[in-house]
């Protein structure tokens, strides 16, 4: 996932905007030598970070604390975090 900041007229950040690079689109700028992450936005789009599964995050839980998480999932629909200390398995999880 591309991570850009949409940029009012003064290039300030206005809010982050997920991009999906999908497995097949990844394929296809390998493919065509091109860099997986594109970086190259718009002119009122910057690039912040991408973002992957297995990778971690410090982002504030639900009573304002900051935490690192774990990502572990990524889709359009849905983006899934899991603390960084819940060595749970997957299916045990999602029961939950």
């Amino acid at each position: 996932m591309e991570i850009v900041a949409e940029l009012d007229a003064n290039g300030n950040e206005v809010r982050w905007e997920g991009i999906i690079v999908s497995r097949f689109e990844a394929m296809q700028r390998h493919r065509r030598n091109e860099h997986l992450i594109q970086t190259n936005h718009l002119p009122e789009r910057r690039f912040v970070f991408s973002l992957a599964g297995g990778e971690h995050v410090v982002m504030t839980d639900d009573e304002g604390n900051e935490q690192l998480f774990r990502v572990t999932a990524i889709s359009r629909a849905n983006n899934e975090f899991t603390l960084h200390r819940d060595a749970r398995p997957f299916t045990v999880r999602r029961k939950i």
